[in-house]
């Protein structure tokens, strides 16, 4: 999610109660009973910690099992740190961010891995131009800026570049470009930049966000948070062999939700899966899937009850096939809850209610680990009230 609009969100949210929405919440087919699941803070951050404070959204599961993720401040200079969590809890900082010419400030999100063992990942600030660059972090622990955006060419990325089949980066910004509404751009092996398409304009999506997918045809799959046919955002399309963008799907706010804010994630049936931060019929966000033909569901709207409401994460299927996702504000205390469709198309239950003991307001993407545990990020909550990583059965 966008570290810098969270107060502006949670303003949206006070703009209508979750107390409200549980009072309508009868309207719609109640959450199933809350199952036991254990959830537990496996490393709290602390403010303006020397490890970091408030985690980016979600995280990347390593091979031997170690979690990598960012923090959007603190660290050795303030600006965030990369670090990186042993399945114990140890932690290691890998970098800290130093802001700059030469180094990115603020990271949002978790980096992926190259198939040369090397790390890539975005600032939302830092840079030549101080409006975020596209970094690369080498094994021996030196970080390398492969481009450092100026505002034409896009500012400000709000999600980790896609490391394409061919080993090409694809990523998205929030802002820059020509309209000033984001853009999608490519780099290449070599570390050549290429702009390739600027939202914005008349029935385009607006402002991109979070993890795009490449489909097995070679298409990139992502999200807009605006824009659109009735301005709620949708679901992108890039073909790199026609160099062709188009709006695959225009959320219709109350119809089915709005304010895409977590990209997108693949099911097992190829559908492509996200979440909607409002809309629904009680303003609470959903979770939608949609085909690569734009055939859209939504398999879960949020009513502000047990289940919670305003969804900041990706949903994850599970080894057992389920789908498992959260919310960000509402449930039991108010903090957001997990969640779990034991089938794409069934009845959610709720496996945790999450609050300021363990982590509060759940975002970004989740992973599976050994064991079929979870992992995920909050930026609140906490031993120190300054987010963490948390581990669920």
């Amino acid at each position: 999610m966008p570290q810098t609009l969270l107060r502006a969100l949670f303003a949206q949210a006070a703009a209508c109660p979750l107390a409200a929405l549980a009072a309508a919440s009868a309207a719609l087919p109640p959450a199933a009973p809350q199952a036991t699941c254990g959830v537990r803070a496996l490393h709290a951050f602390a403010p303006d910690g020397v490890d970091g404070t408030r985690p980016g959204d979600g995280l990347l599961l390593g091979v031997d099992g170690h979690l990598f993720g960012v923090t959007t401040g603190g660290g050795a200079h303030g600006s965030g740190t990369l670090f990186e969590l042993a399945p114990d809890g140890t932690e290691s900082i890998l970098h800290d961010f130093a802001g700059g010419a030469a180094d990115g400030a603020e990271p949002t999100t978790p980096p992926v891995a190259g198939p040369d063992g090397r790390l890539y990942g975005t600032t939302h600030a830092g840079g030549a131009h101080g409006l975020g660059i596209v970094y690369r972090l080498e094994t021996s622990g030196a970080l390398t800026v492969l481009h450092a955006f100026a505002g034409a060419d896009g500012a400000h990325p709000e999600a980790p570049p896609l490391v394409a089949r061919d080993g090409t980066l694809y990523g998205t910004t929030l802002q820059g470009g020509v309209d000033e509404q984001g853009v999608l751009y490519r780099i290449t092996g070599t570390g050549g930049f290429e702009l390739l398409h600027g939202f914005g304009s008349a029935g385009d999506l607006h402002h991109p966000v979070g993890p795009m997918v490449q489909t097995d045809d070679g298409r990139l799959y992502g999200v807009g948070m605006d824009g659109g046919s009735s301005g709620s955002g949708g679901v992108f399309v890039y073909a790199p062999d026609t160099s062709e963008q188009r709006v695959l799907v225009s959320l219709r706010g109350q119809q089915d939700c709005s304010l895409p804010m977590a990209g997108l994630t693949r099911l097992h049936d190829g559908r492509l899966s996200g979440t909607g931060y409002a809309g629904g019929p009680l303003n609470g966000g959903c979770l939608f899937a949609t085909t690569s033909d734009g055939d859209l569901r939504v398999l879960h709207s949020f009513s502000g009850g047990e289940d919670g409401a305003q969804p900041l994460s990706l949903p994850l299927q599970d080894t057992q096939g389920r789908l498992v996702f959260t919310s960000s504000l509402g449930a039991a205390h108010g903090d957001g809850a997990l969640l779990a469709l034991d089938a794409p198309d069934g009845l959610a239950s709720v496996l945790h209610a999450f609050g300021r003991t363990d982590v509060s307001v759940p975002s970004g993407n989740l992973v599976q680990g050994a064991g079929g545990h979870l992992y995920g990020t909050a930026p609140y909550g906490g031993a120190h009230d300054a987010g963490g990583v948390f581990e669920a059965c």
